[in-house]
């Protein structure tokens, strides 16, 4: 696995972790941020992607 693979499969997996989170906290109706906060985490998580 190259180097450049490993980065994209590490950005992938966090992706999922922030879903998974953003997930769970809507269901349980408890996030800890502001929907302006997870916008901006998503803009900058698809920018580094």
């Amino acid at each position: 696995m190259s180097k450049a693979d490993k980065e994209a499969s590490k950005k992938a997996s966090q992706q999922q972790m922030l879903k998974h989170e953003l997930e769970k906290g809507l269901a349980s109706g408890v996030s800890k941020r502001n929907p302006a906060q997870i916008r901006e985490a998503f803009r900058k998580a698809r920018e580094a992607a």
